[in-house]
C-alpha cells in the first residue's frame, strides 16, 4: 500500500475511535460531525490507491461508500420512529451492498477463475439459517410496522454481498480475502443488532456495539480490496 493510502486509513481509524468515544459520552454535536467524515476518509484511501487497481473496481467501491455515507446521514437525522426515513436509509445501504457485490464480482471476473458451487452452498446455509431465524423472531413487529418485505429484501441482499465476498476465495490474496470477508461478516452483525434494537428489544450499549462493528466492517472491506491490488493493473 502507498503511504498516502495508509494515511487515509489511519485517519479513518482515528475518526472511528473518536466517534465511539463521543457516542459513549453522549456528545451528539461531535457525534454527528465525526460520523459525516467516516466514509469520505475511506473514499480518500481508495482514490489515493486508484493507480494500483482496476478503474471499474475503484468506481464501484467508491459508489458503495458514497451510498453508505448517504445512508449514514439519513439514519443519523431520522427520528426514532420515522419509518419513512428508516426505509430511505435502508434503500441507500441496499444500493451500497449491490455495489459491493459488483466490486467483488468484478474482482472475480478479472481473475479469470471459476467459483466452487459446493463450497458456496456449504458457506451459505448456516448464514441463511441465522438470518431466517432472526427474521422469524422479529416477524410480529416487522409485520405490524409494515417492514417485513423491505427488511427481508435487505437481508437477502446483504447475504448476497457476504456470499460475493466469500466467493473471492482463491481469486485474490489471502489477506485481501480474509479482511473483506471479516468486514462483510461484521456488516451483517451490525445490521442484525440494528434490527434487534429497532424491532425487538434495545440492549445495553447497543448504539456503541452497532457503530463499532459497522466502522470495523467498512474499514476491513476497503482494506481487503486494497490489499488485493498491490500491483498496478490496467483495465
Amino acid at each position: 500500500m502507498t503511504t498516502s493510502t495508509l494515511t487515509w486509513l489511519r485517519l479513518y481509524a482515528i475518526a472511528g475511535i473518536l466517534h465511539l468515544l463521543l457516542l459513549l459520552a453522549d456528545h451528539w454535536q461531535g457525534l454527528y460531525a465525526s460520523k459525516c467524515v467516516l466514509m469520505p476518509l475511506l473514499v480518500g484511501a481508495v482514490w489515493a490507491a486508484r493507480g494500483y487497481f482496476p478503474y471499474r473496481v475503484c468506481v464501484f467501491l467508491s459508489l458503495a461508500l458514497f451510498f453508505s455515507w448517504i445512508g449514514d446521514i439519513i439514519l443519523m437525522l431520522a427520528a426514532p420512529q420515522a419509518q419513512g426515513q428508516f426505509l430511505a436509509g435502508l434503500v441507500a445501504f441496499l444500493l451500497a451492498h449491490l455495489l459491493y457485490i459488483a466490486t467483488f464480482r468484478t474482482e472475480i471476473a478479472l481473475s479469470g477463475g471459476a467459483t466452487s458451487v459446493r463450497r458456496t452452498v456449504i458457506a451459505l446455509l448456516p448464514l441463511a439459517g441465522c438470518i431466517v431465524l432472526l427474521l422469524y423472531t422479529l416477524r410480529e413487529t416487522l409485520s405490524h410496522n409494515g417492514m417485513w418485505l423491505p427488511v427481508g429484501l435487505y437481508a437477502s441482499i446483504i447475504c448476497a454481498m457476504w456470499l460475493a465476498a466469500f466467493q473471492r476465495y482463491g481469486h485474490v490474496s489471502q489477506r485481501g480475502f480474509w479482511f473483506a470477508l471479516l468486514g462483510a461478516t461484521l456488516f451483517i452483525l451490525s445490521d442484525s443488532m440494528i434490527a434487534i434494537a429497532r424491532f425487538g428489544a434495545p440492549f445495553a450499549y447497543y448504539r456503541a456495539f452497532i457503530m463499532l462493528t459497522y466502522i470495523a466492517a467498512q474499514g476491513l472491506i476497503v482494506t481487503g480490496i486494497l490489499y488485493t491490488w498491490q500491483q498496478k493493473v490496467k483495465v
